[in-house]
């Protein structure tokens, strides 16, 4: 065989290696990318726990679905988008519909919706989106799709809040009827968003409140009983800390409280309670 047709050959071989070259490094790429979308970004999901997603839907109306993986059942509660609230961050009295474009103006996404239907409503919940933007994982989302496509029909569940007691129909402040709280959810709706892990660790949650806010720390314990914890004691304290701590050890209880209220962690495995410390700027968040 002579050199030139050697020459050739090689020429003809060299767009394949470089083609393959650049097939490994994309996938080199795809598993970096990935290794960092599925474990620097901690899921929400948890077959452990329940997770509670706000859903704001084209018409105004949000969402509140329960994710409960222990008893592998999804509630949908609608709150009607004319249902007045107190925004949370003392940001003022607004509908419900509302309230995502003025996280998105506050710089805030969806984070004061939730924060807001906690506050408003009793209702632990740590994850959102407006079907575009979201605070969901990737993980998560797949993790979703499985979960919703195995859940059995007879074990979704949909509720209208404006049809329970909770909300009354009247005449708002501008002068058009919507919808305020009565003050008195069913404890059958409570319920939903009760730990089954939660209220089986058993722990004792106390709070020292420093907000020098007068409720908050209150309406928190009322939160943390929702999730299946007893608040054992309120207590007020000097020790101001950025934002909140929760301090205890490694648990769902620990978990859930950290993440629902955007506390920081403190994991002492020889603690056998729970304690949650809030900080003057929580007051001013909440």
């Amino acid at each position: 065989m002579t050199k030139t047709r050697l020459s050739k050959r090689r020429i003809k071989k060299s767009p394949k290696r470089r083609g393959l070259w650049l097939f490994f490094a994309l996938c080199f790429l795809l598993f970096v990318l990935g290794y960092f979308l599925f474990v620097f970004q901690k899921p929400f999901f948890a077959k452990d726990r329940n997770l509670s997603i706000a859903v704001v839907n084209q018409d105004g109306s949000v969402d509140v679905m329960v994710v409960n993986p222990i008893a592998e059942t999804i509630t949908t509660i609608t709150i009607p988008g004319n249902t007045e609230v107190v925004a949370a961050r003392q940001l003022g009295t607004w509908r419900i519909k509302s309230i995502w474009k003025l996280g998105e103006q506050e710089k805030l996404s969806g984070q004061l919706l939730v924060e807001t239907i906690t506050k408003t409503f009793n209702f632990p919940t740590e994850a959102w989106t407006d079907g575009r933007k979201t605070n969901l994982t990737v993980l998560d989302k797949v993790r979703l799709e499985f979960f919703t496509r195995a859940v059995k029909a007879a074990s979704k569940n949909n509720i209208n809040l404006g049809q329970t007691g909770a909300l009354v129909q009247t005449k708002l402040v501008d002068g058009e009827v919507g919808y305020k709280l009565t003050g008195k959810t069913p404890p059958s709706i409570l319920a939903i968003f009760g730990e089954t892990n939660i209220s089986q660790e058993g722990f004792l949650v106390t709070i020292e409140d420093a907000t020098g806010v007068a409720g908050v720390a209150r309406q928190v314990g009322k939160i943390i009983e929702v999730l299946g914890a007893k608040v054992a004691v309120i207590s007020e304290s000097k020790e101001d800390v950025e934002g909140c701590v929760v301090v205890g050890p490694e648990s769902v209880t620990l978990e859930k409280i950290s993440r629902i209220f955007s506390c920081k962690k403190e994991k002492q495995p020889e603690e056998k309670s729970v304690k949650i410390i809030l900080g003057r700027s929580f007051g001013e968040r909440f």
